[in-house]
């Protein structure tokens, strides 16, 4: 074989992979059309299909539960900078 033609398909192999690599982390970040007022700030299994959720949207902090078929919202913080603790004190929301 020609080593011209072997070394310039290597090149191409390796553009074509590297440009996967770059596509794939794209897709797994969300880098395409992502929602900047939306973060998901904690998450707690409750069994094998369920969980609590706690996303931030805008300057909201919303629980949501999930299964595996369905969504439901369980409560919304319209100030979460304002937490009451259970001595009476005010403290932010990640906070010990």
């Amino acid at each position: 074989m020609d080593p011209v033609r072997y070394i310039s398909g290597l090149l191409v192999v390796g553009l074509l992979l590297g440009l996967m690599v770059w596509v794939l982390r794209k897709l797994r970040r969300g880098g395409y059309g992502t929602a900047k007022h939306l973060e998901v700030l904690s998450v707690v299994g409750l069994g094998p299909r369920e969980k609590l959720v706690v996303i931030k949207f805008r300057e909201r902090e919303v629980l949501i539960g999930v299964t595996a078929h369905s969504i439901n919202r369980l409560s919304v913080y319209e100030n979460p900078t304002d937490v009451p603790t259970a001595n009476g004190t005010q403290e932010g929301p990640h906070e010990s």
